[in-house]
């Protein structure tokens, strides 16, 4: 039984844990704007209207930041308010819920404990949507990724190799401990619901949120995107419940 409420609640789980990934990231570039002086009000970003895919998705939401009349005084600061949305908020909630998830009061509440789940979750593929679908872009794209490599004047190769490794990490704990963990803790006991949850996993970082390098980046980020989407049946086929390394983790996290 609770088992289907947790499916039921899904959506629910998605689209808040969504927002608070989100919301942060933007705060976080307009408060980093603001503490230097380039902002009179950190709590001016773009909310993005009310448009069905802004109030589902935020897909309308920016910091409202004016990075180009920035740059003219201090290429730096625009490389620290870029790197402060994913690398500080983002990579900070990381931490946060990746430690609860580790609780033991927590994994009692299986309600919460789901939540943040999926809060680690979205917090993930925002870094991924950055490192590596849109690390390299047009020179002058207005994205976190481009402004960065612009402020700090280094090539996208850097941050590739550094922040993409990083976030490889993320992404295999992600699959050989965290996604084995909620089996268990969970108490996803048919193998189908095992393999909704991964699916579903997969198809939010690796789909999803892999189309941001679809909107007009350049062929490199479109190329990294497509590939992204491409692999989500290897992934999946990869990490399937059913394999015997992944039977015998969930066998030690139970104990």
């Amino acid at each position: 039984m609770k088992t289907r409420q947790l499916l039921l609640l899904t959506p629910l789980f998605l689209i808040l844990s969504h927002y608070l990934a989100v919301f942060p990231h933007e705060f976080t570039h307009s408060f980093f704007a603001w503490a230097l002086g380039y902002k009179d009000n950190p709590l001016n970003i773009q909310y993005g209207g009310l448009s069905w895919s802004n109030l589902l998705l935020l897909s309308n939401i920016d910091e409202h930041v004016d990075y180009e009349t920035i740059f003219k005084t201090s290429p730096f600061h625009v490389a620290l308010i870029a790197f402060s949305g994913p690398f500080i908020a983002n990579g900070l909630m990381f931490v946060l819920s990746y430690g609860l998830l580790q609780k033991k009061y927590v994994h009692d509440k299986i309600y919460l404990y789901y939540f943040i789940f999926w809060f680690n979750i979205m917090n993930i593929a925002n870094l991924y949507d950055y490192v590596p679908i849109r690390t390299f872009t047009f020179v002058n794209c207005d994205t976190d990724m481009s402004n960065l490599e612009r402020g700090l004047n280094i090539s996208p190769w850097v941050v590739y190799v550094i922040a993409g490794y990083l976030i490889f990490l993320l992404l295999w704990q992600l699959f050989v401990r965290t996604i084995v963990q909620a089996y268990v803790y969970l108490g996803l006991n048919s193998v189908w619901t095992r393999v909704f949850l991964l699916i579903l996993v997969v198809l939010i970082i690796f789909l999803y949120f892999a189309q941001a390098g679809l909107h007009g980046y350049g062929e490199i980020s479109r190329f990294v995107s497509i590939t992204s989407m491409l692999i989500c049946p290897l992934i999946i086929l990869i990490n399937w419940p059913e394999r015997e390394w992944v039977k015998q983790a969930m066998a030690r996290v139970a104990g």
